[in-house]
């Protein structure tokens, strides 16, 4: 298992070569054309259980004012874009206002074989809408998250039918809160691609995972201070094929299995572990029980998707693991269905379905941030635009979220009405 530990951490060494090799490679020459673009967004918003508790719910009403930025440059061969988007969001209860911020760099470059790429990203925002796929913890404030990455890809030209990618990414996530674990999530992907034809293609995917929490500290009974932190890494293959079945209709299938070897370190000073009197009252914390563990899952990725003159209809279907903020991964199961449908040349209606499972990928631990990823959820998000000019459009959503956590007794809904005018100014481009 600690052989397991030793590879990534060489593989954290590749991929930060591997970053350096793509910035030296995709700098670019004299710039061919550049645009710029922005969008400002009003919208009013009622939530009428905003934690999304069983019971005790509170509502909240407010506003949220956002401006997008999205400023490109191009050359012959390679282009580059940043993209900023800006929002500050008040509501009647001050604890759930916020700032946030989300800044993206990403630049590519082409060669006759081979496209080199990179993507930086730094997100602020909060835990108000941030864990709505993991825990779907809110708590009773707007707990500000950070995440900061960095994205090289690379893809290689084998042959006119053949070809070879590697995407890593490597992040770290940090809270203003402890009742969320700050986390490094470093990952590595590569897709070796056959064409069949011009319509079907099949590819063996490769994948790699490595996530450390930091410690959870705590002070056991007022007295025996105590601190835990996880480490996890996984390994996986899957093979499938992508096909256009027709010019309206295509279908995507792979299908494989993870390999996770996950180790626990446990910070004792006061050896309340081993603690006779903890012993005879049957009071030994839950923690000193926790042992390393490995096991394989099952994975999948499926989807379909039609679209018509008018309309169009995406199905999918994954099992993944995916990183968390209670200090564990997370074994998430996802359906989605999305619908949209165009009205009238002004009108667009959207729909949306979601329903999932999450389980903590040891599915031993009892402890509160164990509960909190275990848990059953769904949404349905309905929404109506209508362009009332060519730069101004009106918005309406509605957003139906639903949740069963293994942790509480009983289920807990909520229901989100929004209303949001958006303007566009013409893209400007020189």
């Amino acid at each position: 298992m600690l052989m397991a530990f030793e590879i990534f951490s060489i593989k954290r060494l590749t991929i930060r070569g591997f970053i350096l090799q793509i910035v030296l490679m995709i700098m670019p020459g004299h710039a061919a054309e550049y645009s710029l673009e922005n969008v400002l967004k009003v919208t009013a918003t009622h939530n009428d259980n905003i934690e999304l508790l069983s019971t005790g719910g509170r509502s909240i009403q407010g506003q949220t004012i956002e401006s997008k930025i999205i400023g490109k440059v191009a050359g012959a061969a390679w282009d580059s874009s940043l993209n900023l988007d800006l929002s500050l969001n008040t509501f009647n209860l001050s604890e759930y206002d916020s700032d946030d911020q989300i800044v993206t760099w990403s630049m590519n470059k082409k060669t006759e074989l081979q496209t080199f790429g990179l993507d930086l990203n730094a997100i602020r925002d909060s835990t108000r809408t941030s864990e709505q796929d993991t825990s779907g913890l809110v708590t009773n404030s707007a707990v500000i998250r950070e995440v900061y990455s960095v994205a090289p890809k690379w893809t290689y030209s084998v042959s006119d039918r053949s070809y070879i990618s590697v995407n890593a990414k490597i992040s770290e996530t940090k809270y203003g809160s402890d009742r969320f674990t700050n986390y490094n999530y470093d990952s590595i992907n590569v897709n070796f691609t056959r064409d069949l034809d011009d319509k079907t293609r099949i590819a063996v995917k490769l994948s790699g995972s490595d996530y450390r929490s930091e410690e959870q500290a705590s002070l056991y009974l007022g007295t025996f201070e105590l601190g835990i932190k996880t480490e996890s890494a996984s390994y996986g293959v899957q093979v499938g094929a992508e096909s256009s079945l027709t010019e309206a209709w295509s279908l995507s299938g792979f299908i494989g299995s993870t390999y996770t070897d996950q180790i626990y370190q446990l910070r004792d000073p006061d050896n309340a572990c081993n603690a006779p009197a903890l012993e005879s009252l049957n009071l030994k914390p839950s923690i000193c029980s926790k042992e390393d563990f490995s096991n394989s899952n099952f994975t999948a990725d499926l989807s379909t998707s039609w679209s018509g003159e008018r309309s169009g209809l995406q199905l999918s279907y994954s099992i993944q693991n995916q990183p968390s903020s209670q200090g564990y991964e997370v074994e998430s199961e996802l359906v989605r269905v999305d619908w949209n449908y165009n009205m009238t040349e002004k009108g667009l209606f959207k729909s949306g379905l979601k329903y999932g499972k999450n389980r903590t990928a040891d599915s031993s631990a009892v402890d509160i941030g164990s509960g909190n990823n275990s848990r059953d959820f769904a949404s349905i998000d309905i929404n109506y635009v209508y362009r009332a000019t060519r730069h101004l459009k009106l918005d309406i959503n509605y957003i139906y979220r639903w949740q069963d956590k293994k942790l509480l007794l009983g289920d807990a809904d909520s229901n989100t009405v929004s209303m949001g005018i958006n303007y566009q100014p013409a893209k400007s481009i020189w």
